[in-house]
């Protein structure tokens, strides 16, 4: 089976048979983005944001990046398409060559392989806009986010001490199924 078009909805199978949706953000999505980040622990906030209490423009969301070359990446259970449960942010840098990704996997979904599912629609999402590498920070401390971005090829770049900076590539001709 192929992948939709970057930007499309698109339904996922987890490792543990539950099925999720993933999509761009829309603007009705900022009100569950919100209620999902008020459900994700002081851990899993300061693992993404480096601090336990994200200023509301931190949260990503359609109405918090205009004016940027940026896309909000969501997910909710296949059954709920009103409860996200994850949410990734993808954001233009140099020429749009290079994005940086960032992900948050509500505390209940982590290590079910929803992150993994993420990751897989953000580098495809990279790949549509024309990137050659999709860059990561991860503390040092985040095992499962370490093991994700060495699972997709990401290499740090030094120096790193408390988080480290991944590269990641961008195959342009492999898309995730």
């Amino acid at each position: 089976m192929s992948p939709p078009p970057p930007g499309r909805e698109a339904q996922h199978i987890l490792h543990s048979g539950r099925q999720v949706t993933t999509h761009p953000a829309r603007p009705e999505s900022d009100v569950a983005l919100r209620a999902m980040y008020a459900r994700c622990s002081a851990e899993s906030l300061y693992a993404r944001y480096r601090t336990a209490s994200p200023t509301p423009s931190a949260v990503p969301g359609p109405v918090h990046r205009s004016g940027c070359t940026a896309v909000t990446l969501v997910a909710h259970p296949a059954e709920d398409p009103g409860q996200l449960i994850a949410a990734a942010e993808l954001v233009g840098l140099t020429a749009g060559r290079e994005w940086e990704a960032a992900l948050l996997v509500e505390d209940a979904w982590q290590g079910c392989g929803l992150g993994t599912v993420l990751a897989a629609v953000v580098l495809d999402a990279a790949r549509a806009r024309g990137a050659t590498t999709v860059t990561a920070s991860v503390a040092l401390s985040n095992g499962p986010a370490l093991r994700l971005v060495n699972h997709l090829g990401g290499r740090p770049r030094p120096p790193y001490t408390i988080e480290a900076v991944f590269d990641i590539p961008v195959d342009p001709t492999r898309a995730s199924t």
